[in-house]
């Protein structure tokens, strides 16, 4: 048998890595909002939009919005697919019509690759794609290891 386990752990970045979280969170934001608006405005019958047509956009849309380069494109991606599961729970009679998300209210984000995440139990630090991977990046973040991890980790 097969368990998926959740375990939350409390993080403490330096104010370098809080403002990468929150450009990380903004960039998520804005390209969750505007795959809604594209599949609100421009989304019909028969030419519809899926999470795998916007996410085959994302490259082009870095192209136009250098800064969306910054962050690392798995979370875009996430933020796309968090898009397309709120329509599948629309349309399915789950939940309402997805809303937009604001500011400071719908602030997260996730970093779904596990071959790019690491956890050093011996310092109590995370590292995360542009984060504690190099000498130029921000550094690994401070993390709260108050159990051991059973398992895989999957995400973060």
């Amino acid at each position: 048998m097969h368990v998926n386990k959740a375990a939350r752990f409390r993080i403490y970045p330096n104010k370098e890595q809080e403002v990468f979280f929150a450009r990380v969170a903004g960039c998520c934001r804005f390209v969750y909002n505007l795959g809604l608006e594209q599949r609100r405005v421009f989304g019909r019958p028969g030419r519809g939009f899926t999470y795998i047509t916007q996410q085959n956009q994302l490259p082009a849309l870095k192209k136009e919005a250098e800064w969306l380069a910054e962050v690392p494109s798995h979370t875009l991606q996430m933020a796309l697919r968090a898009l397309d599961r709120a329509f599948v729970n629309f349309f399915e009679g789950r939940a309402a019509y997805p809303q937009p998300r604001r500011k400071f209210e719908n602030d997260s984000f996730t970093f779904p690759d596990p071959n790019q995440i690491r956890i050093d139990f011996g310092r109590s630090l995370l590292i995360l794609p542009k984060l504690g991977r190099t000498k130029r990046d921000n550094g690994p973040v401070a993390i709260r290891l108050h159990r051991r991890l059973k398992g895989t980790l999957r995400s973060v």
